[in-house]
């Protein structure tokens, strides 16, 4: 493996989840190091709102455990960080480095389809100015097996590559990548260039979306517009333009491809 500087590397087997590692790095250590953590296999995999990532080895799995030094109103602008981070390290290997895209908040697609996702959570808040503690950054990349029955297409880099990347050479190429956004990001300092270059490649703007807010099948319908300054979500709906920290989208695009895939199963 050919990592950064000032990064340690945690190889594992199969595991719960490599987020689930980091929590035990921080139980066991005072104050560990820059980290990542990988696996050749989870089986207890998680994604976003406690939802099960399968977990089979071939695919990448990883996790960036580290101290960002900022407030807790800045730290979710690093899912953003992560996700420009894993579209440069799949277009790596792409042949024309296209077909890449951004779906808000965390999830790389390819053509259309889930790539990847990302899972950030924040552990033990400091008492200094309202920072966070340390974040773990959780990514799976579908290198090689993607679900078949889940609710939304998804595919891997090996049904676009001729040779796709192993574990290693995939995470090597992630760890770099990343620890280069997170420099040019800077704490949040260079955010709008972030945030331009995010538009760039995100997925759907100006299209119909449906917004679920959690609880009670609350849910609201509008238009993605991007993002506001923070990395909030910019929803365009009938009572006016509303920016939203956390939500579930659901492009109307993706929903009738779902509903055309339901109708061939049956």
């Amino acid at each position: 493996m050919n990592m950064p500087p000032h990064y340690r590397l945690r190889t594992l087997g199969d595991v719960d989840s490599t987020n689930a590692e980091a929590v035990r790095i921080l139980q066991t250590h005072d104050d560990p190091p820059p980290t990542w953590i990988t696996a050749s296999s989870q089986n207890s995999g998680r994604g976003r709102r406690g939802r099960t990532w399968n977990s089979p080895p071939g695919n990448l799995y990883a996790t960036l455990l580290f101290r960002p030094h900022v407030s807790a109103n800045i730290a979710p602008q690093l899912s953003l960080v992560a996700s420009l981070a894993v579209r440069d390290m799949a277009a790596s290997f792409l042949q024309h480095g296209g077909g890449v895209t951004l779906k808000w908040p965390n999830d790389v697609l390819l053509d259309g389809k889930k790539l990847a996702g990302i899972l950030l959570e924040t552990h033990q808040s400091d008492n200094n100015g309202g920072n966070v503690g340390w974040i773990a950054i959780g990514i799976g990349v579908n290198l090689i097996h993607f679900p078949l029955d889940s609710p939304y297409p998804a595919t891997s880099l090996q049904q676009y590559c001729g040779k796709h990347p192993e574990p290693p050479e995939a995470l090597d190429a992630l760890a770099w990548s990343m620890d280069a956004r997170l420099s040019g990001w800077n704490k949040g300092e260079g955010f709008e260039r972030f945030r331009n270059e995010w538009t760039e490649h995100a997925y759907g703007i100006g299209e119909e979306v449906r917004v679920g807010l959690g609880g009670n099948n609350n849910e609201m319908r509008g238009t993605f517009l991007g993002l506001d300054n923070n990395g909030a979500l910019r929803l365009r709906h009938e009572q006016g333009e509303q920016s939203l920290q956390a939500a579930d989208v659901r492009f109307l695009r993706t929903r009738k491809l779902e509903q055309q895939r339901a109708s061939h199963a049956g």
